[in-house]
């Protein structure tokens, strides 16, 4: 269940996951993320100026998976974030109740905050499998960001929502401070972008 005042409306996933990554990744931890992956992804690292880990996908039984041996080994590097997609871009995977489980066991173990990438919701390319929203398995005090997308099917009006399922607890610090820091270093992104363009 999510509350209303839990979520807020960014203009899209990539401004979403940098502010994200920019607020909770600190300058010694690295950013983790699959291989291959929507281009992006591998981006974030370079504009917040943290380090990239991947690991890498392989094809079994005509879906692409994780190599959870190699993305084990990273999660020991300690990143500050892990990069999730589902379903995943590119190849369309739909991860399985079991995977999302023993991604959350091996965030949890190695204390990775999960960024989860669910835009493509509702556009699947494997109909024999539900996607399911990882946000089910998070247990209340686990920090992670769910992103997910109003009709993307018919791209009307572009608007994604930041939808913040549980309360992420730092020591020291409630939930509203959070909030004004992730969008000071939001709103700054945003300003530090515009200037490029």
């Amino acid at each position: 269940d999510t509350k209303l005042e839990w979520q807020v409306w960014i203009p899209g996933i990539v401004p979403g996951l940098t502010t994200a990554c920019s607020t909770f990744v600190s300058s010694i931890q690295s950013i983790l993320t699959p291989i291959p992956v929507y281009h992006p992804f591998h981006l974030v690292s370079k504009w917040v100026d943290r380090p990239l880990l991947t690991f890498n996908m392989v094809e079994k039984e005509e879906r692409w998976v994780y190599d959870f041996i190699e993305f084990e080994e990273q999660l020991k590097k300690n990143p500050g974030v892990f990069l999730f997609c589902n379903p995943h871009n590119p190849g369309g995977t739909v991860f399985t109740n079991d995977e999302i489980s023993r991604i959350i066991f091996l965030c949890k173990k190695y204390d990775c905050m999960i960024l989860s990438d669910e835009i493509h919701a509702d556009l699947q390319l494997q109909t024999s499998l539900k996607q399911i929203c990882i946000g089910k398995h998070l247990p209340m005090d686990f920090p992670a960001i769910h992103f997910s997308q109003l009709q993307k099917h018919i791209i009307q009006l572009e608007w994604v929502a930041l939808w913040r399922l549980f309360l992420i607890r730092i020591s020291g610090k409630n939930t509203s401070s959070l909030y004004k820091v992730f969008f000071l270093c939001y709103r700054d992104i945003v300003l530090k972008l515009c200037t490029l363009v």
